[in-house]
């Protein structure tokens, strides 16, 4: 604001807009998508939507944040540079100074609890009791982080700090990593029967 004054008190007062460039948290709901490509359609129509509500002479940084009980849930199951990929293609098309994707996050969960799973009493169901206990499972636990120390070890130095889960490894702290992937993992299995 551009305030002007004098003893006589205030005279005009003016907006001024000096940012270079918008910062926006983008949430889009994937509840209605069952697909991959889906989920960038409605991306794409989000980031339309958003370019279109906002002055086009100011850039846009944008965090995508795809959410939702979807379909597509085990379909995005480990495809999140790929996502990527396809949102920074969208970003491109809409025009290379308008809007820059920051990141892109999947925090989609799969459309039931799993107990359709359950009901089918085979081997798919026999993995998901497996897996619902593997947090607790000190063996496993042990046996995944050796595993995943010879990955850790041999990765570049700039990933060491830019992959949270790398610590955890270190750490032998694997509960809260193999919590968070094992629904993504039954439901890209599932997905795949």
């Amino acid at each position: 604001m551009l305030v002007s004054a004098d003893e006589d008190g205030v005279h005009a007062i003016e907006r001024l807009l000096v940012d270079v460039l918008r910062w926006h948290a983008l949430t889009v709901d994937a509840a209605g998508c069952a697909t991959l490509t889906d989920v960038v359609r409605a991306i794409g129509g989000a980031l339309e939507a958003l370019a279109a509500s906002t002055e086009a002479s100011i850039p846009l940084a944008v965090r995508v944040t795809v959410t939702g009980r979807s379909a597509a849930h085990g379909e995005l199951f480990g495809l999140e540079q790929q996502l990527r990929a396809e949102v920074l293609a969208l970003a491109a098309a809409a025009g290379p100074e308008r809007l820059w994707i920051e990141k892109v996050r999947v925090r989609t969960a799969p459309p039931d609890d799993g107990a359709a799973v359950r009901a089918r009493a085979d081997a798919l169901s026999d993995l998901q009791a497996l897996l619902l206990v593997a947090d607790q499972d000190p063996a496993f636990l042990q046996s995944l982080r050796e595993d995943l120390l010879v990955m850790v070890t041999k990765a570049p130095i700039e990933l060491q700090t830019l992959v949270p889960h790398f610590s955890e490894i270190r750490a032998g702290e694997l509960g809260a990593l193999v919590r968070e992937v094992c629904p993504g993992l039954m439901a890209h299995i599932a997905g795949a029967d």
